[in-house]
């Protein structure tokens, strides 16, 4: 079974592309620190409930850039909007189609 046929929850390459399609994904295109700015973007995007973070270039990954990414936060739920537990349902499994996500807003 090709990687585009498996759910978010089973491939790691479905989840960033499903999320980058629903935009609750932010790619950073610039050299980014693994070590200290990584941590600091990854704990500003939970804080402020932000879509999740995907870093295409890690500093100190000479001739890997195309192999390394770090993709942040792939379970949090977002603060904001009606479908913020559906990161955290994709996570785990259950088609998001017949998950009622929309209709559960508490008062």
């Amino acid at each position: 079974m090709s990687a585009g046929n498996l759910s978010a929850a089973l491939s790691l390459r479905t989840s960033p592309g499903e999320c980058k399609a629903e935009g609750d994904l932010v790619e950073f295109v610039l050299a980014v620190d693994p070590h200290l700015e990584y941590g600091a973007i990854s704990r500003c995007i939970y804080e402020m409930g932000s879509p999740m973070s995907l870093i295409n270039h890690p500093k100190g990954r000479y001739g890997l850039e195309d192999l390394v990414r770090i993709l942040g936060i792939p379970v949090d739920v977002p603060k904001k909007g009606p479908t913020g537990y559906a990161r955290f349902a994709k996570s785990i499994g259950p088609p998001l189609n017949q998950l009622d996500i929309t209709s559960s807003t508490s008062s």
